[in-house]
């Protein structure tokens, strides 16, 4: 199917299902159908006998580009591989989506997938045959820049792990992974509370070493520490300070679970 056809400037939406109304010699150009209501200009189309599940099946199926004259359709051309060898009373024409972009979609579907011209014509059944022609090429490693937003559940088949983030020092240490290290603290910080999408039980892990010199530290409201330790002031020169807590919703707070000095 040649999809760079010229499509109408006006019309949208699904496409367009028709019955032949009468038997059609090859090689008639004009073929009665029973309705041209929403149909463009210019178009393109498939012809054929719908299966059990509603597509047109492949042996029946042939791709053509046409118009509307009246109440015809009037045959333009055939498609390459396809010939015109008329058409019995019963059979469907399925006019396909005359936007632009949704023949796009269509032809990069037919060039991913292999399978010719894509039988459904709706742009919902487009977009579904899309994600799948997309899902089955997939393979490999999937790197997301950013943060990844996901409604519902994500099955993990392999491993699965949280990169951490390492800064040098900052006045304002804001972790933006749950794994968050500071390597040589050179001023004295407010600990902020993390700037990552969070749900009730997300943890984080803080670790923080100062560049040879004790540094000040003040840890904001939005923690809460339940871990029976004092809450730290202050780091001790080059020495690792841990600190993990874990987010409750229904006290807004991230609470400190834990905290380790290094000896």
């Amino acid at each position: 199917m040649n999809y760079d056809y010229l499509s109408a400037s006006n019309g949208s939406g699904d496409a367009a299902l028709m019955t032949v109304q009468s038997e059609r010699l090859a090689p008639a150009a004009i073929i009665d159908v029973d309705t041209v209501t929403n149909v463009p200009a210019k178009f393109i189309g498939t012809w054929g006998t719908l299966g059990a599940n509603g597509l047109i099946t492949p042996a029946s199926k042939r791709d053509f580009r046409g118009r509307v004259s009246g109440s015809d359709i009037i045959i333009d051309a055939m498609e390459p591989g396809f010939t015109d060898n008329g058409n019995t009373i019963g059979q469907k024409i399925i006019i396909k989506p005359n936007t632009g972009w949704s023949n796009r979609i269509a032809t990069w579907i037919k060039n991913a997938s292999g399978n010719g011209t894509p039988e459904a014509g709706t742009f919902a059944s487009l977009t579904a045959s899309a994600i799948t022609a997309v899902s089955t090429a997939l393979s490999g490693a999937l790197t997301v820049a950013g943060n990844a937003d996901i409604t519902g559940n994500l099955t993990v088949t392999g491993t699965s792990r949280v990169v951490p983030v390492v800064i040098a020092s900052s006045a304002t240490i804001t972790p933006s992974s749950q794994i968050y290290d500071v390597t040589a603290l050179a001023v004295a910080a407010v600990v902020s509370v993390p700037s990552f999408a969070t749900t009730n039980g997300t943890s984080l892990l803080l670790r923080i070493k100062d560049n040879g010199t004790a540094r000040g530290l003040t840890f904001a409201a939005g923690y809460s520490n339940v871990s029976g330790l004092d809450t730290p002031t202050t780091t001790v020169a080059n020495k690792l300070l841990t600190v993990g807590a874990i987010y409750n919703s229904a006290t807004s707070k991230w609470e400190i679970q834990g905290i380790n000095q290094q000896a």
